[in-house]
């Protein structure tokens, strides 16, 4: 593989790494210079199919170059998620996939224990349980005097409400028009409630009172409000007598007459105390709910708690199911699983408070989806329903949210039944990388059938009994109400209790979290809303909570035919330190906790089921965008790849993957017909296919160890390629909100790479794309794209590096060894984290050529998409040349032109070595090089290398299509919004040789500049940097504030807006004054100079559009009025103007009335 990145050649060739690329040829013009045969392979069209065998050219012909398109698309048929791009950055490979014929087993490993999720090399704890105490204040507000007071009632009746035992919660409405039938202006703070007391009863522990604002035409409360409640009083209640008791507020609420009001009240009371009865009126609307046992629920911590239920039978390959759950979501992540069977059959969460419902088959990602439907820190009831029965998506998988149904978004056909599948039933879960739940479930059910929406909604807030309707279809009922132990008890017939791994904490649900069973509330207390101005005082007394923490979970694996299995699971707290948290968080207190056990790890070793022997090679590797809310327009947009050196296996029937279902893809080869440099005559994977390994591991050298290969005898040439790229957030140092600090290895950390041949020689390099990610012409993305990154960037293919080690071999085998930058010894974390690592060694035939130069690319001129950070140009052409000899090249004679325009030449002198390249700038005599016929193509010639004859100029010519500047005929003035980085930014505008014209440095911080650009005419180029790679405007450092960049005429329009989420720089060509080489406003088929460049005579001519009655001027290059008449220009208008007393040079016409200014320039002879 040969990666696309020669936007940064420069930098990358000073440092000696070979990082080969090519624009995208168009077919009649660069690869049609030899006949090519094209194979097309996955199409856009093969939505989900990512792998299969086509028919590749044969062995009999050969090819000069082979080349690999690579294009994706953001279509909403693709299936990953229910974004048109894949939300993520994704590896994914494009594998050639060898068959052998023969049958093995692959020995494998497994750790022999698990923590939760996690392998560690040892565990050290005890079976005594530890505990952490959390100190916290408790305010009481005491009101020492009245001041002032106005209150307002709310009822008078003589119904009563009376306090139950154990946990109790109710919640009911006071509308708009209560309050204004009360004598409420329009806004009231309110800063006290009074309720009347009849029985004055007992203690009531943790009463709370809360409130929040609703929409003022809310009449009916029939569940509870959960959201947005203020807590208003919190204390132990027990009051001292009958009638009218103030409970004063610690803040006050603000009621608005736009709104209703929910009022919540809650609190706790011991068994066998006296009840507490309110007077109270009939307010039409309320509920209430109970809690006379105990009430518990799952907390996961979203890292490593699940509970496994075992294998579900009836779940596998089933044609109707029912999940559902009470869940509270405490954080947002891209994706948490619910409940349901494995990875393939479940509900789970994801970005944007979107739940997914999953029905998918291996290889598939079929699902449907619905955003903004689960709030964080609320609960809220899910059920999906599936019906495979059904015919279409709609109707086949239903999702309601709290009873109600949702619509759900769908990717793919949902098929008639669930995947076949042993894999385990499970709340929450780590199955194959759903991550765990950061939350909390109640009431888990599942069942065999699909069940009706009306009996969903009536058993939402019902604990089960035989009742239900659908009670013989339950295959499994978890209310999680223990509060204790480590098994999950099903109150089912079916007897499938969960074992906890992680370990998930059992909480018990407090009054005020208290919403499920709930009734309709018959009454509503009577209340008076008080506002108030008080003496008040304020005391505290520091209280301590100790909770009991949560066990770890120590999984023992066991093989089980081919496949590693828990042998048994037990439980115990981790040693070291019990602690003492104070109110603001921080430790206050710790004790130690000595261990009893210390276990260490060891590995599993077994063998898969025996499967045919697959060679695999990866010839290409990519990183999917950040897709959300992308376009890659409507073609795609296409990287291309250099895969000549994997000819031996592009040949016959071609087994092959690519890709993954993010975007859709459509994947061509070019095989070029001529001859190659040299033939590949074999290709070895030096430490076997591509594969992860973790930092530590090769840090250390116990992966990647010294290794021998043969050489045959025949091979005369030899090059290793590396494709290396570094994954995972790992770090020893925290911050203060315990999160990694950066660098996180091994995504964000710059490490140094070694390779040493024969234990003679050392090649060192880096992978560290510093602008590399930050200029990638596939932007603005989502997530943080613009980061510099260990050998990848999101949205961009990976770079390969190749060494040349032929003149290190001396014999007929070949020693190789790979090293690293040790993982850092005060931060070993880091060496949890992985690279994805390729070593290929090429062995070729002898060389067909000892002296041979070829075109290998055009960097500028160029139109193809991934040059558009530096296309269209004002400046010199860059081009690529590389040395296919057997010597250095030091001398190349160059030609080129644009189509229809004057040959330049220039002999380039240098130095580069056999099988290298190196990018050369071809000067321009002005601008009139650019004046052609403008089909817009630029064409380069090689010949006489080291001032020799070529002996292959098959590959000495290249052409490359290109677009012309914008063109602007009026005064531009520059609008340049600083943000509040604004020092750190360089901003110049160049003219065509390359002098600076304009420049803003040390710019203030936040300050529109709007600069007028007094310049002549000619052709320009705007350059924007930012050497911290944010640009002016980046969510991820909103601290930086925004900022913009703008052209703008005179008058205020804007001419040209920039993205200011642009990463590294900004590069824009532009022309003042109307060159004909650039592009014009539309009308370029219109307006004609002919001929051009002029001798005696310029003919202008106007077809196809009437301008109307206009001025004609002529101007010279100094901006001198030569020439001006009046006309009336129609649809076939022609104007001859005499040019024979003019000096040769540079002129310009302009056309201008009081709706258009047009402007042209010619030359004159």
């Amino acid at each position: 593989m040969i990666a696309i990145a020669i936007r940064f050649m420069k930098a990358v060739l000073r440092k000696g790494l070979v990082i080969l690329a090519l624009s995208m040829m168009i077919a009649d013009l660069c690869v049609g210079q030899s006949d090519t045969v094209w194979v097309e392979t996955l199409t856009f069209n093969d939505i989900t199919k990512r792998r299969g065998t086509w028919n590749f050219p044969d062995s009999d012909e050969t090819y000069r170059k082979i080349l690999m398109y690579y294009t994706l698309k953001c279509d909403s048929r693709t299936t990953a998620d229910r974004w048109a791009c894949g939300e993520w950055d994704y590896l994914t490979y494009t594998t050639f996939h060898q068959h052998t014929g023969q049958f093995d087993s692959t020995l494998t490993e497994h750790p022999y224990f698990k923590v939760g999720a996690d392998a560690p090399d040892s565990i050290a704890y005890t079976s005594v349980p530890t505990h952490t105490t959390y100190e916290r204040y408790k305010y009481k507000l005491t009101v020492d005097s009245v001041i002032s007071e106005t209150s307002y009632q709310i009822g008078d009746g003589t119904g009563e409400v009376e306090t139950t035992t154990g946990s109790h919660r109710i919640q009911f409405l006071v509308t708009r028009q209560n309050f204004i039938d009360a004598g409420a202006p329009l806004s009231v703070e309110i800063n006290a409630v009074r309720l009347y007391v009849k029985e004055k009863g007992g203690l009531l522990r943790d009463f709370t009172i809360r409130m929040q604002r609703l929409p003022r035409n809310t009449s009916k409360l029939d569940q509870f409000y959960n959201a947005d409640l203020i807590t208003l009083f919190q204390d132990d209640v027990q009051f001292a007598d009958t009638g009218w008791h103030t409970l004063y507020f610690q803040e006050s609420f603000f009621w608005l007459s736009l709104f209703a009001l929910a009022v919540d009240v809650s609190y706790q009371a011991d068994a066998g105390s006296d009840p507490v009865i309110w007077l109270a009126h009939d307010g039409g609307s309320g509920v209430e709910a109970f809690a006379t046992d105990p009430d518990g629920y799952l907390l996961f911590d979203g890292d490593h708690d699940y509970v496994d239920m075992g294998n579900v039978p009836e779940l596998s390959g089933a044609e109707q199911a029912t999940f559902e759950t009470w869940v509270r979501l405490d954080k947002t992540e891209k994706q948490n699983k619910l409940l349901g069977l494995g990875n393939n059959f479940h509900i789970e969460t994801g970005s944007q408070n979107a739940l997914y419902c999953i029905v998918r088959h291996p290889g598939d990602n079929t699902h449907g989806s619905a955003t903004g439907v689960l709030g964080t820190g609320e609960w809220a009831h899910v059920a999906m329903v599936f019906d495979g029965r059904k015919d279409t998506n709609e109707d086949r998988l239903k999702l309601y949210v709290n009873g109600e149904r949702v619509t759900l978004t769908f990717r793919g056909n949902i098929p008639a039944t669930s995947t076949v599948s042993d894999d385990p039933f499970t709340l929450s879960g780590l199955f194959h990388g759903t991550s765990a739940l950061p939350g909390a479930l109640d009431e888990a059910r599942a069942w065999s059938v699909a069940l009706e929406e009306s009996v969903i909604q009536e058993w939402i807030n019902k604990p089960l009994d035989p009742t239900h309707p659908n009670y013989g279809s339950l295959l499994g009922y978890y209310p999680l109400d223990e509060l204790e132990g480590t098994t999950v008890q099903d109150h089912s017939d079916n007897n499938r209790d969960g074992i906890m791994i992680g370990t998930p904490a059992w909480e018990d649900r407090n009054s005020v979290d208290l919403n499920f069973n709930s009734n309709s509330l018959s009454e509503q207390p009577n209340i008076i809303f008080v506002n108030g101005t008080y003496k008040t005082r304020l005391d505290s007394t520091l209280l301590s909570d100790t909770v009991k923490d949560p066990p770890i979970s120590i999984a023992i694996y066991e093989i089980q035919g081919h496949k590693p299995v828990i042998k048994e699971v037990f439980y115990g707290w981790r040693s070291g330190y019990e602690y003492t948290y104070g109110p603001d968080g921080s430790v206050v207190d710790s004790s130690a906790v000595p261990a009893e056990t210390v276990m260490q790890n060891r590995t599993l070793e077994y063998y898969d089921e025996p499967e045919e022997i697959i060679e695999k090679f990866e010839i290409g590797r990519f990183i999917t965008p950040y897709g959300i809310n992308l376009d890659l327009g409507p073609d795609g947009f296409t990287w291309i790849y250099d895969v000549t050196d994997y000819a031996p296996l592009l040949r016959g029937d071609v087994d092959l993957s690519a890709g993954n279902n993010q975007e859709l893809i459509d994947l061509r080869f070019a095989f070029i017909k001529g001859t190659p440099s040299r033939d590949v005559l074999s290709i070895d994977r030096v430490w076997g296919p591509r594969r992860s390994y973790k930092y530590r591991d090769i840090s250390d050298d116990t992966k990647l160890q010294k290794t021998t290969l043969s050489l045959l005898p025949e091979a005369k040439q030899f090059k290793v390629r590396t494709v290396i790229t570094g994954h995972g957030h790992y770090s020893s140092l925290k911050d203060k909100d315990g999160d990694d600090v950066y660098p996180h290895c091994c995504e964000w950390r710059d490490n140094t790479h070694y390779l040493t041949v024969d234990d003679a020689k050392t090649f060192e390099w880096r992978v560290w794309q510093t602008f590399d990610c930050a200029l990638n012409p596939v932007y603005p993305q989502g997530g943080t794209w613009p980061g510099a990154r260990e050998g990848w960037c999101p949205g961009d293919l990976v770079k390969a590096n190749d060494f040349e080690i032929t003149d290190l071999i001396a014999g007929d085998e070949v020693t190789l060894d790979y090293s690293i930058t040790p993982v850092p010894t005060d931060n070993p974390d880091m060496g949890k984290g992985n690279y994805q690592m390729s070593f290929h060694l090429f062995q070729y035939g002898g060389p067909y050529y000892t002296l041979d130069a070829e075109v290998y690319d055009v960097l500028a001129p160029n139109n193809f998409p991934g040059y558009s950070r530096s296309n269209p140009i004002c400046a010199d052409p860059i081009v690529v040349v590389r040395n296919n000899s057997t010597v250095p090249l030091t001398s190349l004679d160059f030609s080129y032109e644009v189509s229809g325009g004057t040959t330049a030449a220039y002999t380039w002198k240098g130095s580069v070595e056999p099988h290298k390249m190196a990018e050369v700038v071809l000067p321009v005599p002005g601008e009139e090089f650019w004046i052609g016929d403008e089909s817009n193509e630029f064409t380069v010639r090689i010949s006489n290398p080291n001032s020799e004859i070529d002996q292959y100029v098959e590959n000495n010519l290249h052409t490359s299509r290109f677009n012309m500047p914008d063109l602007y005929s009026e005064k531009l003035v520059l609008w340049y919004k600083t943000n509040l980085r604004a020092p750190e930014f360089s901003l110049q505008i160049k003219n065509i040789e390359g002098n600076v014209v304009y420049s803003k440095e040390n710019a203030t911080n936040n300050t529109l500049y709007k600069d007028e650009l007094n310049l002549s005419p000619g052709c320009y180029t705007l350059e924007l940097t930012d050497p911290r790679n944010l640009g002016l405007s980046y969510w991820v450092v909103p601290e930086q504030g925004s900022g913009y960049i703008r052209l703008h005429n005179e008058d205020g329009d804007v001419r040209k807006a920039f993205e200011s989420d642009f990463g590294h720089k900004i590069t824009y060509s532009f022309t003042l004054g109307g060159t004909t080489h650039v592009q014009e406003e539309n009308f370029d088929e219109l307006v004609s100079l002919i001929p051009n460049p002029a001798e005696g005579h310029v003919t202008l001519q106007m077809k196809g559009y009437e301008l109307g009655q206009s001025e004609i001027r002529m101007y010279d290059i100094e901006g001198a009025l030569i020439y001006s008449d009046e006309a009336y220009i129609g649809s076939d208008f022609n104007l001859l103007i005499d040019t024979r007393e003019l000096t040769p040079g540079t002129y310009f016409i302009t056309i201008t009335n009081d709706r258009y200014k047009l402007s042209k320039q010619f030359v004159k002879k």
